[in-house]
C-alpha cells in the first residue's frame, strides 16, 4: 500500500551564537531558523531546515514561515514515491501553485528525501568524508595557540574512525593586508604542510592587496578573493594562486531559479541544468574548485547538477555549510557522499553554536568537542 503524508508541524527555533561571527554584516547573537517535520502513514517523520541567511539568502526568515505556513498544507494526503532518483527533481515541486523559494528548497527535500527513504539523512556506518576546518578569527586563533588553547594542526589529523582533515580555511579580508600576512606566515609554521591552506576573502579584497597578500605564500585556493569579479583572470595571472568561486555562483542562482521555477508551473520533471551568468565561465585557466552551498543555491537537487558542471569542466567540488543547525550539518554530511568531484567538505560552522537542534551530528567542530551541549529552544508555529 502506497504511503502517504498525514501530518506537518512547522517549528521556530534559536540557538545562542559564541565567537566572531564573519557570516553577519552585525554580530547577532542567535541563529533563527524553521525545523519542517512531516509524517508518513507508517508514523515516519523526515525533517528539514529553513535558515535563511542575512545578507546572502533571496528571503528573510519571517517571509520563509509566511510561505511555508501558506503552501505546505497542499502536501497533505500526497502518495510518496518508493524511491529518489537525483535525474529528476522532486516531485513535490509539482504539488505548488507558486514556484519554491529557494531559500526554502533545501529544508524542504531534506524532509522529502528522509520521508522517501523512511531513514534520516546521516552518514553512520557510511564512507569517512575528507572535511576543511575553519579559522574565523585568526589572530584570536595564534594567541590562543600561543598560550596551546587551540588545536595545532601538525598533522593531517586522520585518525582512525574520524573524518580526515584535508584542509584550513581562513576568512580574511576585514583587517589590513599586511597585518593577516604576517599572521598567515605564523600560521603555515603551525601546520603540517600536507593540509592544504585555503583563503576566503568574501570578496571583500582590492585587486593589489589580495595579490600582495599571498605572495610566496602556498595558496591552494583563494575563494572569491575580489570586490570587482572581472578581476579575477588578472589576480590568478599576477599571483599565481588559483581562485575558486563561491558568491559568484550563489549570484547567478536567480537566472537558474528562473528556469527551474518555470518547470515547476508546468509540472514538467525537470532536468535543467543551472545556467551560467555570461560574465562567468567554467574554462577560466585560475579557476579550480566550485564551493557548493545548497541553502543558498536553490537546494540539494540543484546542488548536485552544479556539482555535475563542475566536474565535466576539471573543477574541483567542495560542499560547505550556510550556517545550518547541526540538524542541518548531519544532513549535508550525507549529502557529501552523493556529490560527484567532492574535494572535502566544509562544515566547520558549528564551533560557534552552544546548542543543537533535534539530531546530533556525528561530526561537530574541527576544533572542539560538542560536549553535553543543550537542546535549542523550539516553538510550534503551525501545524496541520
Amino acid at each position: 500500500m502506497a504511503r502517504c503524508i498525514r501530518r506537518i508541524c512547522l517549528s521556530r527555533y534559536q540557538i545562542p551564537l559564541s565567537g566572531t561571527k564573519p557570516f553577519f554584516a552585525n554580530q547577532n547573537h542567535f541563529r533563527e531558523g524553521l525545523l519542517v517535520s512531516i509524517w508518513d502513514s507508517d508514523g515516519f517523520c523526515g525533517q528539514g531546515e529553513v535558515a535563511p541567511l542575512v545578507g546572502f539568502s533571496d528571503m528573510d526568515l519571517s517571509a520563509c514561515q509566511a510561505w511555508l505556513v501558506e503552501h505546505l498544507s497542499c502536501w497533505l494526503n500526497k502518495r510518496i514515491p518508493q524511491y529518489w532518483d537525483w535525474l529528476q527533481q522532486p516531485g513535490f515541486y509539482q504539488w505548488h501553485s507558486s514556484p519554491v523559494p529557494n531559500s526554502c528548497r533545501m529544508g524542504l527535500e531534506a524532509a522529502w528525501l528522509e520521508l522517501v527513504r523512511q531513514q534520516p539523512l546521516t552518514i553512520s556506518n557510511k564512507p569517512i568524508i575528507p572535511r576543511c576546518a575553519l579559522i574565523t578569527d585568526l589572530p584570536r586563533w595564534l594567541l590562543a595557540e600561543k598560550y596551546k588553547g587551540a588545536r595545532c594542526f601538525s598533522n593531517d589529523w586522520s585518525i582512525e574512525g574520524e573524518d580526515p582533515i584535508k584542509a584550513i580555511k581562513v576568512k580574511v579580508g576585514h583587517a589590513p593586508w599586511q597585518a593577516t600576512r604576517v599572521q598567515l606566515l605564523s600560521l603555515t609554521k603551525q601546520i603540517s604542510p600536507a593540509l592544504a591552506l585555503c583563503l576566503d576573502g568574501n570578496q571583500a579584497m582590492a585587486l593589489d592587496d589580495a595579490v600582495n597578500l599571498v605572495d610566496c605564500l602556498q595558496v591552494f585556493y583563494f575563494e572569491e578573493p575580489l570586490t570587482r569579479n572581472r578581476q579575477l583572470n588578472e589576480f590568478f595571472q599576477r599571483s599565481g594562486v588559483a581562485y575558486a568561486w563561491d558568491e559568484t555562483l550563489q549570484a547567478t542562482t536567480h537566472t537558474s531559479a528562473e528556469c527551474t521555477q518555470g518547470n515547476d508551473q508546468r509540472g514538467a520533471s525537470a532536468t535543467t541544468s543551472p545556467v551560467f551568468a555570461e560574465q562567468a565561465s567554467w574554462h577560466d585557466e585560475g579557476l579550480s574548485t566550485v564551493v557548493l552551498k545548497p541553502a543558498l543555491l536553490g537546494g540539494l537537487w540543484q546542488t548536485r547538477q552544479w556539482a555535475e558542471l563542475a566536474t565535466k569542466a576539471g573543477k574541483s567540488v567542495v560542499l560547505s555549510s550556510a550556517f545550518e543547525s547541526s540538524l542541518g550539518i548531519s544532513q549535508l554530511e550525507w549529502f557529501a557522499t552523493q556529490l560527484p568531484g567532492l574535494a572535502w567538505a566544509g562544515l566547520d560552522t558549528l564551533q560557534l553554536m552552544q546548542a543543537k537542534l533535534e539530531r546530533t551530528p556525528r561530526m561537530w567542530s574541527c576544533f572542539d568537542s560538542p560536549g553535553a551541549l543543550p537542546a535549542a529552544s523550539q516553538e510550534l508555529i503551525w501545524t496541520q
